[in-house]
């Protein structure tokens, strides 16, 4: 194990606001690839079960992460994992909460997790719509690997 591997173990629970453990680290004190691991780490916690929690669905996480993008992470690096995952997600289906299935059409940059939509040829904006995303639908295969995110996003 190289000493950078070893850092981000010791590292990716520490958090930006510098609520996290076991140092209680902040921002500049933390490694890069630690605030990545970390991103990682609690979405995948947060979409798998394990036999003391059931899973959280897609979208729900997406948001609780997004929502957290400056505090407990670097809004960097949230702004990466999430352009990418949507971006990937673009032509799946998603279960709104009128009950419709709708397909992503576009991500807004400016509003990540509230994209474009369509359902039976009507178009809807989900940032200004009062459907909101209940979830990914049936039809939805996420391909999770991500693509190179430059640090100057």
């Amino acid at each position: 194990m190289t000493d950078q591997q070893a850092l981000v173990a010791l590292q990716h629970h520490e958090r930006e606001d510098g609520s996290g453990y076991p140092y209680g680290k902040s921002s500049e004190e933390i490694a890069y690839f630690s605030k990545i691991v970390a991103v990682a780490d609690v979405f995948h916690t947060m979409v798998s079960e394990r036999v003391y929690k059931k899973s959280i669905p897609l979208y729900k996480v997406l948001q609780e992460i997004y929502q957290r993008a400056f505090g407990l992470f670097d809004p960097v690096i949230v702004q990466c994992f999430i352009i990418n995952l949507m971006n990937r997600m673009i032509g799946d289906s998603v279960l709104l909460s009128d009950g419709k299935v709708a397909r992503i059409v576009m991500i807004h940059p400016d509003d990540l997790i509230n994209p474009l939509v369509e359902s039976e040829g009507q178009y809807y904006d989900l940032r200004w719509s009062k459907n909101r995303i209940m979830d990914f639908g049936p039809v939805t295969k996420i391909n999770t690997g991500l693509a190179y995110c430059d640090k100057s996003i």
